[in-house]
């Protein structure tokens, strides 16, 4: 893991003031304060128009949360990623995988425990599953435009920023029945695949701005809010609760 002060140069460096809360937040190993999502640390990327982020009201200001989160020491797609080649069965066997497990942290759940708010900040289950979708159909709108060399509205300029744009979509998403939410979820993402299975396959080959944006709507968001719905029914089931 790199130092501190190598932390903040190698921000600095790769983002070039694009991300002054993430550098802000890189202080001393003892002290920092770290992201606590995958889509908190690529809010840069959203930024950017080639990825997303999830930041629920309040959650971020929860001490519990910022104890849970384990330190990273690179920028978003600078490690793992950068350089992998992939073909289409690789990347939708990805998505697919972590699709399956995403609902799988919420399978056995009454309807009642769905709405039940609490699972991050004040979202339920059935927000975070309207949340996802919400960021699905962002990909949906938004990948074609990538595809064809372009770039989408930076969403600070079209809503004021990712929270604002979290905290717009979802206040219609909260009017939504939970039979509604899942029907769209369901729609969106098979709309998803079907657009995926049509993109030529170079698309897929290396690391580009519109792979970078499909990781971060789809299969590592799917992730980030698979784990927060099992910590929290954890939280549920214990004793110490």
């Amino acid at each position: 893991m790199l130092r501190p002060e190598a932390q903040r140069q190698v921000v600095s460096r790769h983002f070039d003031g694009n991300l002054k809360w993430y550098r802000h937040s890189l202080r001393p190993s003892n002290t920092r304060r770290m992201p606590e999502t995958d889509c908190e640390k690529s809010r840069f990327v959203a930024e950017q128009g080639v990825g997303c982020s999830n930041h629920p009201e309040g959650a971020w200001k929860r001490p519990a949360l910022r104890a849970a989160t384990p330190a990273f020491d690179f920028p978003p797609a600078s490690r793992a990623w950068k350089g992998k080649t992939m073909n289409r069965a690789q990347l939708l066997t990805r998505v697919e995988k972590a699709w399956h497990d995403f609902q799988a942290s919420y399978a056995g759940l009454s309807e009642a425990e769905m709405l039940e708010p609490g699972v991050v900040g004040k979202w339920s289950v059935k927000d975070l599953i309207a949340h996802v979708t919400i960021w699905e159909a962002e990909a949906l709108k938004h990948l074609p435009t990538i595809l064809a060399g372009g770039r989408p509205p930076r969403y600070a300029d079209a809503y004021g920023g990712i929270d604002a744009f979290n905290a717009q979509t979802m206040q219609a998403a909260r009017r939504l029945s939970l039979a509604q939410v899942l029907e769209n979820q369901a729609h969106t993402h098979r709309q998803l695949l079907e657009y995926l299975e049509g993109v030529p396959e170079e698309a897929f080959a290396r690391e580009t701005r519109f792979r970078r944006r499909l990781r971060f709507d789809t299969y590592r968001h799917y992730a980030e809010h698979a784990e927060q719905i099992r910590r929290w029914r954890a939280r549920r089931t214990s004793p110490n609760r």
